[in-house]
């Protein structure tokens, strides 16, 4: 078991991650000109999100999901519940020109198609497969998460030599880029299994906490001089090439939520407005990480604004925000929403 405080902690992290993605996207000249350009720091923010969710795997697999039927069906039924509807979203700004980046032609009706086959199928990131939508080139993380959740499964759940022939074939199905980033979420898992080891230091609490606000912060320039973008002219490593910079962010995390687990163990919050409210948005953390890009594209394309004028930056941004935690909402709360984790749940164990 894990300690209230310490599961709040894991919330704030949760919510607080989320929100700096969000923020690290919407700098983009498309949507802010240069006001936001020196917000820097979401890639190393999604390893973050790695280390939390192979932490949160191993403590339900520990605790709740006992069998493999119902720790694979939960897996699916949850990131479906929410990669559904943000593939609808996605599409619908792929099909209006919306894009991300600049020179990103409008996909043709072919293209859109095999967009939305290769990531409902979760395979956009496989071997030298690299395809994302242009207005939501975010669902690569989720790719990632998907078969690292497969990969883990097979370890815990299966024994003896199908155990290792099912992860071998899954290795080689996968390709070298998703493998790079999985030592990173296995780091979560180191954190959970040795956990109760962490010594009660509030002076290792900060030091560590303090080495990983660093890096992220001021780690920009090292993150690019360590990236290693082709292991062939071929092969490109797309989102893992960084994976040398992003080792060291997924090492620091897991050092800090270490010794946070031991300072935290027998340390309670007050306050019960702001404990609502990160607990509200960590919930949601989910559908805003996947939809915020869509939701801003179709924004701007409905709104016109200066992307130079901060007030008007300012504005578009907090309605975005609204627009985001109302439809996060609906697709997390609602239980009579098609896409709901409980319907899909039920669907496929029954």
């Amino acid at each position: 078991m894990i300690s209230k405080s310490f599961s709040f902690y894991l919330e704030v992290l949760r919510a607080l991650s989320a929100l700096i993605v969000v923020v690290f996207h919407f700098r983009l000249k498309v949507f802010s000109g240069t006001l936001l350009s020196w917000f820097t720091y979401g890639d190393a923010v999604v390893m973050i999100f790695f280390v939390l969710s192979g932490l949160v795997i191993s403590l339900v697999v520990d605790q709740k999901e006992k069998s493999a039927k119902v720790y694979f069906i939960k897996r699916i039924s949850r990131l479906c519940s929410v990669a559904l509807p943000a593939i609808l979203l996605s599409v619908i700004g792929d099909a209006l020109g919306l894009s991300t980046f600049e020179g990103h032609p409008t996909p043709t009706k072919i293209e859109l198609i095999t967009k939305v086959k290769d990531i409902g199928l979760f395979i956009s990131e496989v071997w030298t497969t690299q395809n994302a939508f242009n207005c939501n080139p975010t669902f690569w993380s989720l790719i990632y998460e998907f078969w690292y959740y497969i990969l883990f499964g097979l370890a815990f759940f299966l024994k003896g030599g199908i155990r290792v022939s099912l992860i071998t074939v899954s290795a080689i199905f996968l390709g070298i880029k998703i493998l790079l980033l999985f030592p990173v979420w296995l780091m979560g898992c180191l954190v959970y299994k040795y956990r109760h080891k962490a010594p009660n230091s509030v002076f290792l609490f900060w030091v560590s906490l303090t080495a990983l606000l660093c890096i992220i912060v001021f780690g920009r320039d090292l993150q690019y001089n360590l990236a290693v973008r082709f292991i062939h002219p071929r092969y490109s490593l797309g989102n893992a090439a960084f994976f040398k910079y992003q080792y060291i962010v997924g090492i620091l995390t897991a050092i800090h939520l270490f010794f946070a687990f031991g300072y935290l163990e027998h340390k309670s919050f007050s306050g019960r407005v702001i404990t609502n409210a990160v607990k509200f948005l960590s919930s949601i953390s989910f559908s805003i990480y996947l939809f915020h890009l869509p939701v801003f594209h179709l924004i701007q394309f409905f709104i016109s604004y200066n992307v130079n004028s901060r007030l008007q930056v300012f504005i578009i941004f907090m309605f975005g925000l609204l627009c985001l935690i109302l439809l996060s909402c609906l697709v997390e709360r609602w239980k009579k929403f098609p896409f709901a984790k409980e319907k899909i749940y039920n669907f496929l164990y029954y």
